[in-house]
């Protein structure tokens, strides 16, 4: 075999195998992406095929979903009270742990670790929280409202996903 033959089929494998991993790599994430199909129920588009919302004004929350980015395999789901004074952010993430925030506005500060919410068999954990008691109220009524709406095992490891 020449020299030249020996580098066409060089290239030849190269190239194949990066032809290869980017149809994998896209093909995983349009099937992450597809799962995020089954939160968007009755929403409203704001971006088509990237953020949808669904307001519920006699339940006062507003909730959206956004779908993963390009190139990313984690979207995520927000509940907020009406005003937007607090919001749960919740990233499903695949076959990882699932990841649960409080953002909103706080009156006292609080420990660092409080911005990432624990969770106990699918469920907010407080119990040693050092949020103030009507923050935490708050935090367990959108907690109800996003299991309303997502169903009650969304807080759950992301099995679902």
């Amino acid at each position: 075999m020449s020299r030249i033959e020996k580098k066409k089929k060089l290239i030849l494998i190269i190239s194949t195998s990066i032809l290869t991993l980017f149809f994998v790599y896209n093909a995983a994430y349009f099937y992450v992406r597809n799962s995020y199909h089954s939160y968007i129920t009755n929403f409203d588009t704001t971006i088509k095929h990237f953020s949808y919302h669904k307001i519920n004004t006699t339940k006062h929350y507003i909730a959206n979903v956004k779908y993963p980015s390009y190139g990313s395999f984690t979207g995520n789901l927000a509940i907020n009270t009406e005003n937007n004074d607090y919001g749960l952010i919740i990233w499903p993430k695949y076959n990882s742990e699932l990841e649960i925030s409080l953002q909103g506005s706080i009156d006292s500060p609080v420990e660092d670790n409080e911005q990432h919410i624990q969770l106990n068999n699918g469920s907010i954990d407080l119990t040693h929280s050092s949020l103030p008691k009507d923050t935490q109220t708050i935090v367990l009524k959108l907690e109800e409202e996003a299991k309303l709406l997502w169903g009650d095992d969304i807080l759950k490891n992301a099995d679902r996903i």
